[in-house]
């Protein structure tokens, strides 16, 4: 895959425009000609969880698999040297001896820069606190760009916990660098932080707030939604989110493209599954060829 060399992907302003396109192309023909093989056989990607995870930490472990690789690592700090006291940076100073990449997902923003800051190896974000998580970001522009067949001028709606929902500030920052109109839908407690506002109006964006997805759907291409990260939020916090249910999505659109990061804890209704608006089980089905890519392009050459 040309045109990109990156070391590491802590953000997904890692990447320029066309080398996010790269690795899209490149997912789409892993998607589909099936690719599987030895390419990357005798190399090690490290899985270092230190925060709960599904999608994140099995998708990239199946994508190395897929690629030939082997997998370490742990999704439970308790079973690392941190319940010993051993600092990230440690972590990663010996991790790094046993594999070629490392894969961190951390609680406290900003880990996985300084993890970063003393790695051998090619690290990539795998969610750092609310802040970012690049390759969940991929996948997802992924999906819209596999829907719609462009990410520029499209009107996506974000819905639900956004202040502190890290995959929904990604990708709003991501959007807005491929021309697509923004509408944030949350209460004012859970708006998104000012800073991911500031950049996005940077880049000359069109936005708009609303409280509730009914105000907003039907001019909407796209609502992503957001469940509430409850375990970020500080004391007293207690915003109420009326879940998506397939009822309000009748005020949408037909070509309406319904995503979700998961899980979700009754923020999207089940009955959504059924409609066939709903596209976030084929979304993180897509996690698989996104991080094969991004697996080649840190690993091959």
């Amino acid at each position: 895959m040309g045109g990109m060399i990156v070391k590491n992907i802590l953000s997904i302003d890692d990447l320029a425009n066309d080398e996010i396109s790269a690795v899209l192309d490149n997912a789409a023909r892993i998607k589909r000609e099936g690719v599987r093989g030895t390419e990357l056989a005798g190399r090690i990607a490290a899985l270092l969880f230190f925060e709960p995870s599904t999608r994140t930490r099995l998708s990239f472990a199946s994508a190395a698999q897929r690629l030939g690789m082997g997998v370490i690592g742990f999704d439970d700090p308790a079973l690392s040297g941190a319940a010993k006291g051993e600092s990230l940076t440690d972590t990663v100073r010996v991790v790094q001896s046993y594999a070629e990449l490392i894969v961190l997902r951390h609680p406290r923003a900003g880990a996985a820069h300084e993890a970063a800051g003393v790695a051998a190896v090619p690290l990539v974000n795998g969610g750092d606190g609310g802040r970012e998580h690049p390759t969940q970001t991929l996948y997802d522009l992924f999906t819209v760009r596999e829907r719609f067949g462009r990410l520029d001028g499209l009107r996506v709606g974000f819905y639900g916990d956004l202040r502190f929902g890290r995959a929904a500030n990604s990708l709003a920052l991501a959007l807005s660098r491929f021309g697509a109109e923004l509408t944030w839908i949350a209460p004012a407690d859970l708006q998104p932080a000012e800073e991911v506002v500031a950049a996005v109006h940077g880049r000359g964006v069109p936005t708009a707030r609303a409280e509730e997805p009914a105000e907003v759907l039907p001019g909407l291409d796209v609502l992503y939604v957001s469940r509430p990260q409850r375990e970020r939020w500080p004391a007293g916090l207690a915003p109420e989110l009326p879940p998506v249910t397939r009822a309000l999505l009748r005020r949408a659109s037909e070509d309406l493209l319904v995503l979700h990061p998961l899980p979700r804890t009754g923020e999207l209704a089940v009955d959504v599954d059924a409609d066939p608006r709903a596209g976030y089980f084929q979304q993180v089905a897509n996690g698989v060829p996104v991080r094969m890519a991004v697996l080649r392009q840190l690993l091959s050459g």
